[in-house]
């Protein structure tokens, strides 16, 4: 496992799945096969305005709070699946699902997010319509998988570590930008 995220996560992708080169959107991405887009699952990070920590206490009050941030935020796209919590090995979260658009076909999303050291961490699944059920435990393996750390606290963070491309994939131009169907 690679420490990513200035320490602060350190995650492995599926077994035989591909590591793509590193873009600024996301902390990591897994690929499962180079010459296809998808599925595909990253890994984003932000600071959390909330909790400092999911844990199996609140884990219930973390999901609240994300169906209110849903309910409140008009530009967010609409759920395609409601915000429920979830336990996966060590990893306490909410599981959801969102639809969106990629080269004019439809695309499932499911999230797995989380609160640790107080950054917000989204996994994000991505496949063509119909396959993500398919797909779903390899997304469950990488959260199960993951170790959070305490960030850096030598006052001089160090480099984000990169997981080795396997090659440079094929892949969609603007990953980032789903549309709602």
């Amino acid at each position: 496992m690679v420490p990513l995220d200035q320490g602060r996560v350190e995650i492995a992708p599926p077994e035989n799945w591909h590591v793509p080169p590193r873009r600024a959107q996301w902390l990591v991405r897994f690929q499962a096969d180079p010459g296809s887009p998808y599925p595909i699952i990253f890994l984003t990070a932000d600071d959390s305005q909330t909790l400092p920590d999911v844990t199996l206490n609140n884990l219930d009050a973390f999901a609240a709070q994300v169906r209110k941030q849903f309910q409140d935020d008009s530009h967010r796209q609409r759920l395609a699946a409601g915000v429920r919590p979830i336990v996966v090995g060590d990893f306490h979260g909410v599981l959801y699902q969102r639809w969106g658009k990629a080269e004019g076909r439809v695309m499932e999303r499911r999230m797995l997010e989380t609160v640790a050291n107080g950054r917000r961490y989204t996994f994000e699944l991505r496949t063509r319509e119909g396959l993500a059920e398919e797909a779903m435990p390899y997304l469950y393996a990488v959260a199960a998988g993951v170790r959070f750390r305490a960030a850096e606290q030598n006052g001089d963070p160090t480099p984000d570590q990169e997981l080795p491309p396997d090659q440079d994939p094929i892949l969609d131009d603007d990953l980032g930008g789903l549309e709602a169907p």
